[in-house]
């Protein structure tokens, strides 16, 4: 298997997550467990393993099935719009502060365009390939 080094994105969504993770002690226990845990926490773990699998196809020396990281990158897409939802709803019912609220949009946004860059980024590498695709 070829050697691949943790992408930047992957740095992001650790920090995000911990991020998150210092609001948890402060936070009602219903919203703890249904939003931030469930909904929030468990989507920043995914999206980790997510880019795990996609930075392991893309260094592979036999190259990626477009198909199957196309499939990763939508869910990591989803994920991201699902943090964005969930955390407006934490705002919105004031279980987060303005200021954290901003700041994780912004941290999301950035993960978000970090996806958009993957994709533009695997699509060329998939055409530049000879063979059938």
């Amino acid at each position: 298997m070829a050697y691949c080094t943790e992408p930047q994105i992957h740095s992001d969504l650790l920090s995000l997550y911990g991020r998150f993770f210092e609001v948890h002690r402060n936070m009602s226990k219903y919203l703890r467990i249904s939003i931030l845990e469930q909904e929030i926490l468990g989507s920043l773990s995914a999206m980790m393993r997510l880019t795990i699998q996609v930075n392991v196809i893309k260094a592979s020396p036999l190259g990626f099935p477009i198909t199957e990281v196309a499939a990763k990158l939508h869910e990591l897409r989803a994920y991201a719009e699902n943090i964005k939802g969930f955390s407006t709803l934490l705002w919105r019912s004031k279980a987060l502060s303005e200021g954290f609220y901003l700041r994780a949009m912004a941290e999301i946004e950035n993960i978000s365009k970090q996806i958009a860059g993957w994709e533009k980024y695997l699509i060329g590498l998939f055409n530049q390939r000879p063979g059938p695709r």
